[in-house]
C-alpha cells in the first residue's frame, strides 16, 4: 500500500536547473553598456534585466541547485554597473543640452566658432 502523505520523490529532483532568464539578463545587460552612448537609453535593458535577475532570485532561494548560477551572477553585477554609466551619461546629456542648447548641438558649425564656445564660458562663469 502507497503512503499519499508524502509527494512522490523524483529521481531528477537532484539533478542542476538552469534559471529561465539568466542568458537573456545577461544579453540586456551587455547590450545596455553598447546603447548607453545613445543618450542613456540604455538604461531601460538594464532595468528589465535586472527585474529578470530579480526574478530569477525568487527561483533560486527554492533551490540553490542552479547549473547556470554564474551567468546569473555575472548579468546581476553587469546590470547595476551599466544602470549606474547610464544614469551618469543621461545626467551629463541633459546638462549638456541645458549648457549649448538643443538647436546648437545639431549645427557643427557653430561649435566649431571660438567665438561661440568663450561666450558660453562667460555665461556659465
Amino acid at each position: 500500500m502507497e503512503n499519499y502523505n508524502h509527494p512522490p520523490t523524483n529521481q531528477f529532483n537532484d539533478m542542476p536547473y538552469k534559471l529561465p532568464n539568466a542568458t537573456l539578463s545577461l544579453i540586456l545587460s551587455l547590450s545596455s553598456f553598447l546603447i548607453c552612448c545613445f543618450l542613456g537609453l540604455g538604461i531601460i535593458t538594464s532595468a528589465i534585466a535586472l527585474f529578470l535577475v530579480k526574478k530569477d532570485a525568487k527561483l533560486l532561494q527554492l533551490n540553490a541547485n542552479v547549473s547556470n548560477l554564474n551567468i546569473h551572477k555575472a548579468a546581476q553585477v553587469i546590470a547595476w554597473i551599466t544602470l549606474i554609466i547610464n544614469i551618469i551619461y543621461l545626467i551629463y546629456t541633459i546638462w549638456l543640452f541645458n549648457l549649448i542648447g538643443f538647436e546648437n548641438l545639431m549645427n557643427p558649425e557653430v561649435l566649431k566658432d571660438p567665438e561661440f564656445i568663450e561666450e558660453l564660458m562667460r555665461k556659465n562663469n
